[in-house]
């Protein structure tokens, strides 16, 4: 991944960062593109089924300013591993993005 520019206080009249966007695994890493204005992502980590019956992951990484996470932990026999990351600046915390009902995805993050 690259890293992101810093923002300044005064910059948020941009207001929090945008979602991001195309959260992709490689063979031993996590990537995403970043959203508008994201100077910092969480990373949250977990099994599929758990995403879709409690909407909700762990976090595993707090804000890296890289846009890609390195992940070699292998799945349990049976489980399909999911991601979701989330921006944060100066001015704010962004989403982790939306569920098929148009709720508001989550995770368990300090």
């Amino acid at each position: 991944g690259r890293p992101v520019q810093h923002l300044l206080q005064s910059d948020c009249a941009l207001g929090p960062p945008a979602e991001v966007h195309r959260v992709r695994m490689g063979p031993d890493r996590v990537y995403w593109t970043p959203g508008h204005n994201g100077e910092q992502y969480d990373v949250a980590r977990g099994d599929i089924a758990l995403l879709k019956a409690e909407g909700l992951l762990e976090c595993v990484v707090i804000e890296t300013a890289m846009t890609s996470w390195p992940d070699t932990e292998m799945p349990l026999p049976g489980e399909v591993i999911g991601y979701m990351v989330r921006p944060t600046n100066v001015c704010g915390v962004g989403e982790w993005g939306r569920g098929t009902n148009n709720t508001a995805r989550a995770a368990v993050c300090p």
